[in-house]
């Protein structure tokens, strides 16, 4: 593979799994600060913290480009698995999906 790819590949894995950190936690923050409780899967409740705006809207800024960045990110990683399955026909797919 390229070194460019692998490259990308590298980039893209550090950006999906920094994505799975800050978007529940900005998204949390955002909801406390936002004056919202957060119930945690039906077994607790976390009480909103008040409204500040500023925190509010910061977070509300972080969540949504970690949104857009993750969901960017998870389709061209997605699109490069089915280039490598069907156009350069090698195994990278097949391991990813085996383990």
């Amino acid at each position: 593979m390229p070194k460019a790819q692998e490259t990308a590949s590298k980039v893209s894995h550090v950006v999906l799994l920094v994505g799975i950190i800050v978007m529940p936690v900005s998204g949390l923050i955002l909801a406390l600060y936002s004056g919202i409780p957060s119930d945690v899967f039906g077994l607790f409740t976390i009480p909103a913290v008040g409204k500040v705006d500023g925190i509010a809207g910061t977070t509300r800024i972080v969540h949504k480009i970690a949104a857009y960045v993750v969901t960017i990110t998870l389709g061209l990683h997605i699109a490069a698995a089915l280039k490598h399955h069907l156009i350069d026909r090698d195994r990278t797919l097949v391991r990813m999906i085996s383990g």
